[in-house]
């Protein structure tokens, strides 16, 4: 696995769905990658697999020009769906790091 800062792997998303032509959420290629919030993050103690979301390079943060920054990911437990990343970071929650799934 290769650890990323949140910086590095937004830019990678970035890229990809430039390289790709994606233009619009819900078009071209998925790429999916895992973003891990800091155990600090929480006031409970939590897992790294229950601090950990997977999100797509299809939200609308990655795709140039669109009028949302938003980033809907699922976490890796199976409790939460569809939290909005956009909306925690880095305002309540902190990033550990961030990885790309191997295909």
């Amino acid at each position: 696995m290769n650890k990323l800062t949140f910086g590095e792997f937004r830019e990678k998303m970035w890229e990809f769905n430039e390289e790709n032509g994606v233009t619009v959420k819900g078009k071209g290629p998925t790429i999916y990658g895992v973003v891990v919030m800091t155990a600090d993050s929480f006031s409970k103690p939590y897992t790294e697999v229950e601090r950990s979301y997977r999100c797509s390079n299809q939200n609308k943060a990655f795709i140039a020009n669109q009028c949302s920054n938003s980033i809907f990911a699922d976490c890796l437990d199976g409790t939460d769906f569809g939290v909005r990343l956009d909306w925690y970071i880095p305002t309540d929650w902190k990033v550990d790091y961030c990885y790309f799934e191997e295909e």
